[in-house]
């Protein structure tokens, strides 16, 4: 018993199979006689059907050296041994001990020259873990009760040899574990630097994409500022010119300058709502002086489509908060389509009311309006 509480005391400290390997053997030579002690391991082989077994160690007393070993063993004389054995009998006889000794270089390497070789199983759930096999010089002291010993004693290593084999594959699955980690993390790393790459780029072609607009707007712009005045001074002199055919293509410029105009305007609108920090400011329009503005301005392109836009104006002075700019364009927006989609020789109406408080604007025409589809 104490000497079984020895062992465990030592093994437990174990967890790598190798130093637990040579901590047993060493521990177990001089018990008895025992000067040499060889353990097998069976280790599953993905190549073959089955598992291979390995001499991974063994100890001379003698030489007081542990000899690590990584050796395919020809356990055949061991197991037809063991399946041979009666009443439990782990000591081979002498014909047995030459069979094995016979069948493999390292059985006789190790025991040759033993009187006495014990041969024991090592198993976990009855699953087969591998065999361990000793060997005395007398084997005089070796008898049933040290027999039986050498049973518990290969046991209770076999308890420890399962702990430190499930250490060990945890610690490769770890190993695994991290490697693949590691993998993905550069994998993510490098996905992540082309996507900042990607939206780096992006955000480049948009900043370009954006003054291009700002800077055709402007283009555009300028001209037109310089041309209507002009058609508007032609036109308020039409009475002296005799072609009325002239008259009516400066009218028709003038419309669809207007309408350029209108477009660029709304072009410029559209590049400053995506700048960043735009905000609209309200400030007091003089909403009577805008409609009659637009009026105007419907009036020539209705003409140019052969349609007759009237416009009721306001009675009186009316200021509402507002930007000039955008309340011309909600209001071009619903009258150029009014006119746009009306027939020729139909009329868009356009009034305007105030009642102290709020401005509306009501545009009307006589198209085929929209379908309920």
């Amino acid at each position: 018993v104490e000497a079984l509480n020895e062992l465990k005391a030592l093994l437990v400290s174990r967890t790598e199979v190798n130093a637990l390997i040579e901590s047993f053997s060493r521990h177990m030579a001089g018990r008895f006689d025992i000067d040499r002690v060889l353990v097998i391991l069976s280790q599953k082989d993905a190549s073959k059907a089955g598992s291979v077994c390995y001499c991974k160690g063994f100890f001379n007393r003698d030489e007081g050296r542990y000899y690590t070993l990584d050796y395919v063993s020809d356990i055949d004389g061991v197991t037809a041994f063991l399946r041979s054995a009666e009443d439990g009998r782990r000591r081979m006889g002498p014909d047995q001990a030459e069979r094995l000794m016979a069948g493999d270089v390292v059985y006789r390497h190790v025991f040759e020259g033993r009187a006495c070789i014990l041969a024991y199983p090592l198993e976990w759930s009855g699953d087969p873990l591998g065999y361990v096999l000793f060997g005395a010089g007398d084997g005089s002291r070796i008898g049933d009760e040290e027999e039986r010993f050498f049973g518990g004693v290969c046991d209770i290593f076999a308890v420890y040899l399962v702990n430190a084999m499930t250490y060990s594959r945890l610690e490769q699955l770890n190993v695994s574990l991290n490697r693949q980690v590691e993998e993905k993390t550069r994998e993510l790393k490098s996905l992540n630097e082309a996507l900042t790459r990607e939206l780096e780029e992006k955000e480049r072609f948009e900043q370009i994409r954006k003054d291009f607009i700002t800077y055709v707007g402007h283009e555009l712009n300028t001209p037109l500022q310089c041309i209507l005045p002009l058609l508007d001074l032609i036109l308020m002199k039409a009475d002296e010119l005799k072609d009325e055919e002239i008259v009516n293509d400066l009218r028709t410029m003038r419309a669809n300058a207007q309408r350029l105009k209108t477009l660029v305007s709304r072009f410029l609108d559209y590049a400053r709502l995506e700048a960043d920090g735009f905000a609209l400011e309200p400030y007091p329009v003089d909403a009577a002086s805008l409609l009659a503005e637009c009026a105007r301005d419907f009036i020539l392109l209705a003409k140019g489509r052969d349609v007759k836009f009237e416009y009721e104006t306001l009675d009186s002075l009316c200021f509402v908060l507002g930007n000039a700019d955008m309340l011309r364009a909600a209001v071009g927006n619903i009258a150029e389509n009014a006119i746009k989609y009306s027939l020729p020789r139909t009329t868009v109406r356009m009034s305007a009311g105030f009642d102290g408080r709020e401005l509306s604007v009501s545009i009307s025409d006589e198209g085929p309006g929209i379908s309920d589809r």
